[in-house]
């Protein structure tokens, strides 16, 4: 199974990506990497159908295109930026409806689903928010809940629009590293926009490099050189420098200007 993007073009009446074209393989965590306004959330919009595209995306050879708002869903989960309730609801019952794509109209949710949501509940810290009302909690509670809501679903496709955002630094370590297993331990994929490169670097198997809605290099981190992606990345950062840590991990530093002090 992979997710794969052919031709994709997607965007405004005033505003549009290029043609993409790259495959996500069964198991691989793909970040897009850029700048605000290179394109990234607009691309992930595009591939759910919430805005005009063209071009192919295939998931299991079948293409999801042309395929209706539901049968999209039921195979692309997909995690937004922001996230608003304007009515009071319970944590739990935000999570079980994660499930609501793949059930008949009025189905009762199982006990087995209910478990599916405690537990995980439990694997993002929130155990004991379960019956708390999500306006109740803070940004970045809110996040983990709309993570797990997408997680316990049998998707094939993840796409996640910054889910590190509204996150402290602990906290987003363990996130990342949550989606991260999900991936590699279940048949999916995954496409995460992300700001950090060295996040980026971290937890991902490929990652695109977008500018002015184009993709102008992807990075393999397991299998190029240092050199070879601070290379790549000065594309779109040119003040990045790489080096290695004691045990072997990229790690990036920013070089500092004194025109930026000003």
């Amino acid at each position: 199974m992979s997710l794969i993007l052919q031709d994709f073009a997607t965007g405004y009446r005033t505003w549009q990506t290029n043609q993409i074209s790259f495959t996500v393989p069964t198991h691989h965590l793909a970040a897009l990497l850029g700048p605000n306004g290179s394109g990234k959330s607009t691309i992930l919009k595009g591939a759910v159908g919430l805005i005009k595209n063209s071009g192919h995306i295939t998931i299991d050879d079948l293409t999801i295109t042309d395929m209706d708002s539901r049968r999209r869903t039921q195979k692309i989960a997909y995690l937004p930026q922001r996230h608003q309730f304007t009515f009071p609801i319970a944590v739990e019952d935000v999570m079980l409806m994660g499930f609501n794509p793949e059930m008949p109209v009025f189905e009762q949710y199982s006990s087995a689903q209910r478990h599916m949501v405690r537990d995980m509940l439990e694997r993002l810290g929130l155990v004991s928010s379960g019956l708390t009302d999500i306006n109740q909690l803070s940004e970045g509670q809110k996040q983990r809940v709309m993570l797990g809501q997408i997680l316990i679903r049998k998707t094939k496709v993840l796409m996640l629009d910054e889910p590190d955002s509204a996150l402290d630094f602990s906290v987003r370590q363990d996130i990342l590293h949550l989606i991260r297993s999900f991936v590699r331990t279940e048949t999916r994929c995954g496409l995460i926009v992300l700001h950090d490169p060295a996040l980026a670097l971290k937890y991902c198997d490929q990652i695109h490099l977008m500018f002015e809605g184009r993709i102008i290099d992807t990075i393999y981190p397991k299998a190029e050189s240092a050199t070879s992606i601070e290379q790549k990345l000065r594309k779109v950062y040119p003040q990045i420098t790489l080096f290695r840590t004691p045990n072997a991990d990229l790690a990036i530093d920013w070089q500092v200007s004194e025109d930026d002090h000003r």
